[in-house]
């Protein structure tokens, strides 16, 4: 499966697609190697492609690691059926 996030600020923001491996498939426009990150930091006014296996069913929590972001609730959680796995 592929994520995309805009990132519409200025601001860095370091974010994580918990229980779940990723590959960085494209940062600000440009195709990547394919490195395999944990978190992914898209900067200011920047698009992210991550490509990701979704093995793990069930509830997957998506966050900004900074710490004020947390605070007011730049998180997310979604959940991942058996149907769209198998």
């Amino acid at each position: 499966m592929t994520f995309a996030r805009h990132n519409s600020n200025n601001l860095a923001h370091p974010s994580q697609l918990h229980r779940h491996c990723s590959r960085l498939r494209k940062a600000a426009a440009k195709t990547t190697g394919g490195v395999i990150k944990d978190v992914a930091v898209p900067g200011g006014c920047l698009e992210l492609e991550v490509d990701f296996t979704a093995d793990h069913p069930g509830l997957t929590l998506f966050r900004c690691h900074m710490q004020r972001h947390m605070d007011f609730e730049f998180t997310g959680c979604s959940t991942l059926s058996d149907k769209l796995i198998n």
